[in-house]
């Protein structure tokens, strides 16, 4: 909760569902942030690699091809 700079009993009741067997606790963390993690070897714990987009001109390009979400659902431009 700490690293995550998150309250712990909000991440307590993320995980208290017998029935759900996957939860995000957080995505797009930094790499320091995963491997500092992912040092912390808490059982149950786990990374997932994410994809992220960067445009070589920068926003200019990023109006005209668009932008996705997180789950790489296109939102806008040509994208969407």
């Amino acid at each position: 909760a700490d690293v995550l700079r998150q309250d712990v009993n909000e991440l307590k009741e993320k995980v208290a569902n017998p029935k759900r067997r996957f939860v995000y606790l957080q995505r797009q963390v930094s790499p320091a942030m995963a491997e500092y993690v992912d040092k912390l070897d808490i059982p149950g714990i786990y990374l997932r690699r994410e994809s992220r987009r960067y445009y070589p001109t920068g926003e200019v390009s990023a109006q005209l091809i668009g932008v996705t979400d997180v789950d790489d659902t296109g939102v806008e431009g040509l994208e969407r």
